[in-house]
């Protein structure tokens, strides 16, 4: 039974390539539902700066598809074409911030951890193509609201859009990339 669910037709893993770059490994799992319907749950893992900066990531898309566009309309997946839906996730992480000292013509610097706890939900659009009925990229752009609460927020550190910590609108943009089971 969990083999059925898992390697069914119409069901998409995904990584997210945007997110190598900051130090995070992103996957997402897709799958159809009825009506032109998917969800899709997503989770990812940072881990930088020499493992002294961590978090972990968690998400979960609705998605609606609207249609298929003629350049991929050779595919069969109800999990190909233009998509409209809805996003919501949670965040936690683990920064580091250097504070410097003058004293006596002299500098000196200490390291001070403090935690992020994010959540965030808002719509999107995209379209999503698959080709050779195996190989797919999801093209994505959107945005919601996001709070954010800390343990032991710097004093002197401010956040802005699309920052980890900054509370309020933030856009959402990005691509993946996987294959079709």
């Amino acid at each position: 039974m969990a083999s059925t669910f898992v390697f069914s037709q119409d069901v998409l893993v995904k990584i997210s390539p945007f997110h190598f770059l900051d130090g995070t490994i992103y996957a997402t799992y897709e799958r159809a539902l009825n009506n032109n319907n998917s969800f899709a749950l997503s989770g990812g893992y940072r881990l930088s700066d020499n493992g002294d900066e961590y978090g972990w990531m968690g998400e979960i898309q609705l998605r609606k598809y609207i249609f298929k566009p003629a350049i991929n309309s050779s595919s069969e997946s109800s999990l190909a074409g233009v998509y409209a839906g809805l996003y919501a996730n949670g965040k936690y992480f683990v920064e580091q911030y250097e504070r410097y000292y003058h004293y006596n013509n002299t500098y000196s610097s200490t390291n001070h951890d403090y935690d992020i706890k994010q959540v965030e939900g808002g719509v999107l659009m995209g379209i999503q193509l698959i080709f050779s009925e195996k190989l797919s990229l999801d093209l994505f752009a959107g945005g919601g609201l996001r709070d954010s609460q800390f343990d032991h927020k710097p004093i002197d550190i401010d956040f802005y859009s699309p920052d980890r910590g900054y509370t309020g609108i933030v856009p959402k943009i990005g691509f993946d990339i996987g294959v079709s089971f």
